[in-house]
């Protein structure tokens, strides 16, 4: 390639952010929701996302590139954004995305306040129900 690329994609990487927030992750906030129960840690959560993209650069050709994951603490809440809240927060953690972490796409957008918000800033993005 060599040529001009998006951001967040260089010639040897391709930044996809995550957004860990301070509730628990999605499958327990849908489960809370629901009343029951479901246990995963956050570092199950990364070891699995680390896993998906050791999978994804060894089976898929990406010019030279590999995925790489950027773990990062947003300042927005699932919970509240399932509930029709926290789009201050889940704007401001976008903006994160975009203009400090500098991500090609984000893995985390389960809520649409944030999905909303990360397409605002021109970031992909994917996991919104």
């Amino acid at each position: 390639n060599g040529g001009a690329t998006p951001r967040g994609v260089t010639g040897s990487t391709i930044t996809i952010s995550y957004r860990i927030t301070s509730d628990p992750s999605f499958q327990q906030t849908l489960a809370s929701i629901g009343g029951a129960q479901f246990a995963d840690t956050q570092a199950d959560v990364n070891r699995t996302i680390d896993g998906l993209a050791d999978y994804f650069n060894s089976h898929f050709q990406f010019y030279g590139r590999k995925i790489k994951f950027v773990f990062y603490k947003g300042q927005g809440s699932q919970t509240n954004e399932l509930l029709g809240g926290g789009q201050q927060e889940a704007g401001a953690d976008a903006l994160k995305v975009a203009t400090r972490i500098k991500a090609f796409a984000d893995m985390s957008a389960t809520t649409e306040p944030y999905g909303d918000a990360l397409s605002r800033e021109h970031v992909l993005n994917f996991g919104e129900p």
